[in-house]
């Protein structure tokens, strides 16, 4: 299964980032997985993926890859969230999001709670 994200959806993300009013800084830690600066509600860290269906498994696949992990965020449009993915994450205040989804959460300091537009349509 891959987590690869096009290098178009890269650049929306790292582009809606930093035209956004809530960020601060955007920097690529690694490849894919970002440190968001915020002006209200402290540090996030962004495993950007580009998995079809994000399930439970592969949140904890995640999370023990990138054990600083706040956030996963679906890159593409057509990439869907499982149920059981957003509640096992919530668990460890970890929020799972489609782009939109991310975008609305920035304001908030219980980030993982947002419930924005996120899992299977």
């Amino acid at each position: 299964m891959s987590h690869d994200v096009n290098p178009g959806g890269i650049r929306f993300f790292e582009s809606a980032m930093n035209k956004h009013g809530a960020v601060t800084e955007c920097v690529e830690v690694s490849s894919q997985f970002y440190r968001i600066e915020r002006k209200k509600g402290g540090t996030l860290y962004v495993y950007l993926t580009g998995m079809y269906v994000v399930g439970s498994m592969d949140y904890y696949e995640i999370h023990r890859d990138y054990p600083l992990l706040t956030t996963i965020v679906l890159a593409g449009q057509w990439q869907n969230i499982a149920p059981d993915a957003k509640d096992e994450a919530a668990k460890r205040q970890v929020g799972v999001f489609k782009v939109k989804g991310f975008m609305g959460c920035l304001n908030r300091r219980d980030h993982w709670k947002f419930d924005g537009p996120s899992t299977i349509d």
